[in-house]
């Protein structure tokens, strides 16, 4: 069985903004509720950018039960001020299903989904592969950029885009380099993104593991 890509985008009920992020409670009561379910592998990132909080990335050989995740948060007297939204992915193309990180605290993980309109598809994959992820590797501080389809999402509420591509970065002055304004300005993106019909991008800051265990991150 193919191995599969779960993220967990953790917010804040109601789209109340913390400033503060998340406690060491939180934290570690996140860590006991993914030990309780299985989910034996996973990194952590923050924000405190809008009403999500972070979000988690683990490598899963069998399709977990969203719902279940969702309802262990919802049930947790620690964490009744968050929500969550599982969503299952499947890697758009061969390599590293979980992003080759350093494992270095700081560095940044850039979340993009998109959905393309149906007549542009084509046109969106093909520029990501022939022309985005070439001139964002040639940036400094770049890391990696990995692709995945969506697969399944725990809610039909949940009405997340198609394509989700995870960028990481080393540090978050690649974004003022000349090398980042070539790759994320050319007539080409210009062109795909105005076919683009649902969107949504982030940028979070690497925790670390999220796992319960003696050295929870705090």
């Amino acid at each position: 069985m193919t191995s599969k890509l779960l993220l967990v985008l953790i917010e804040t009920k109601n789209h109340i903004q913390r400033t503060e992020g998340l406690v060491s409670a939180e934290w570690n009561e996140i860590g006991r509720i993914y030990a309780s379910l299985g989910i034996t592998s996973a990194r952590f990132y923050a924000t405190t950018d809008s009403d999500l909080l972070g979000a988690s990335l683990s490598e899963v050989a069998e399709d977990p039960d969203l719902h279940r995740i969702t309802t262990s948060f919802a049930e947790s007297s620690t964490l009744t001020a968050l929500r969550v939204k599982p969503r299952l992915y499947n890697p758009y193309l061969s390599g590293p299903l979980i992003p080759p990180s350093d494992e270095t605290v700081g560095h940044r993980l850039v979340i993009n989904a998109m959905t393309p309109s149906p007549s542009s598809e084509n046109s969106f994959n093909s520029w990501y592969a022939e022309e985005h992820v070439p001139l964002l590797s040639a940036v400094p501080f770049w890391i990696s950029s990995n692709r995945y389809l969506l697969a399944e999402t725990s809610s039909a509420e949940d009405d997340a885009p198609a394509y989700l591509a995870l960028h990481e970065w080393a540090d978050e002055k690649a974004f003022k380099t000349p090398e980042f304004k070539k790759a994320t300005d050319t007539p080409w993106r210009t062109e795909v993104i105005g076919q683009v019909v649902k969107k949504e991008r982030w940028v979070l800051e690497y925790r670390g593991s999220c796992i319960h265990t003696e050295d929870a991150v705090a």
